[in-house]
């Protein structure tokens, strides 16, 4: 079983923090995104205690996510972006000049 995440905007999150509470106190991790970036994780505190190693160093994000109770891991489906005409560099290329501009005949 995985556990559930959401993700929701600051704007969101703000107006109902703690509909967001109530997610991470049921076992939840919530995402908390600015401007459609993540920027914040609200996850329940057993979970961030536990990826806590004995160093005392702090987990990332990743760590305390995949320490959820029941997670079994995280998984992200990271969607694919169209750059419309972007072309990607060729570094097989002999110089960069052949990749940018136009040959003569």
């Amino acid at each position: 079983m995985h556990a559930q995440v959401r993700t929701i905007t600051s704007t969101e999150f703000f107006r109902n923090t703690s509909a967001a509470k109530r997610f991470a106190d049921a076992g939840g991790a919530v995402i908390i995104t600015a401007k459609g970036r993540p920027t914040a994780a609200l996850i329940p505190f057993e979970a961030y205690q536990h990826s806590a190693n004995a160093s005392g160093k702090k987990p990332s994000l990743l760590e305390a996510m995949n320490s959820l109770p029941g997670s079994g891991g995280v998984e992200f489906d990271i969607p694919r972006v169209n750059l419309g005409g972007f072309k990607p560099f060729d570094f097989d290329a002999e110089s960069a000049d052949q990749q940018t501009a136009p040959q003569p005949a």
